[in-house]
């Protein structure tokens, strides 16, 4: 009876224990993502006159790259894609993730601003349907080209996640960033949700991606 009791005990402290680390545990998770989240913000985006200027140096310091990969899905990415394409810093340039029924022409037609040879250096990748998707289409038009370096055009909030899958699909190509930030026209409760939403999906893929390798 006495065993019994003490037995019962036992388990029930070691259950409690149990519990408590998980929600220790729990917890400290919590804050390591919400300290990270507030890093994304911080970092994801020009706060200040200062960081804008910064942003303005870079871009004008901009190397060339074999080739210019856009991720369609945000506004103007394309329209960038084409001034780096005026300015040649690209002989050819891939826009990943469009809808079937457009074409080179529908696109430069709603698009302002490309250069005059776009028809013979633009490319429409039709088979992505998400970022994942965006790096191995990105990755079978590189190969298709013998091209072994790249510029990765997309939003500044999905830029660390698209990166990432880039990286992952085509480790030995030279990959180049250039964000597009658009936070003028996104303001308010706007950038907070898109980047709590990214940092999420970001966050996962990333424990994902280091799980995979340690495995």
């Amino acid at each position: 009876m006495f065993k019994k009791l003490s037995k019962n005990r036992s388990l029930s402290r070691s259950r409690s224990k149990r519990k408590r680390r998980i929600i220790i545990a729990c917890c400290v998770i919590f804050l390591l993502w919400i300290v990270g989240f507030f890093a994304f913000y911080t970092f994801s985006i020009p706060h200040n006159k200062s960081q804008e200027k910064n942003l303005k140096s870079q871009y004008a310091n901009i190397t060339h790259t074999d080739a210019i990969v856009v991720l369609t899905g945000g506004m103007g990415r394309i329209n960038f894609g084409f001034n780096l394409l005026k300015k040649n810093l690209s002989s050819k340039m891939l826009i990943s993730g469009v809808y079937r029924a457009n074409t080179v022409k529908t696109i430069l037609r709603y698009n302002k601003d490309y250069p005059k040879d776009a028809l013979q250096r633009i490319s429409l990748g039709y088979d992505a349907r998400n970022t994942h998707g965006n790096a191995i289409e990105a990755k079978k038009w590189m190969d298709k080209n013998h091209f072994t370096s790249l510029r990765l055009v997309t939003a500044y909030y999905h830029m660390p996640r698209a990166l990432m899958f880039f990286k992952n699909v085509m480790p030995n190509i030279k990959i180049a960033t250039t964000p597009v930030y658009l936070h003028n026209k996104i303001k308010g409760f706007r950038v907070v949700e898109l980047l709590f939403i990214e940092y999420t999906k970001y966050s996962f893929w990333k424990v994902y991606f280091t799980l995979s390798n340690l495995l």
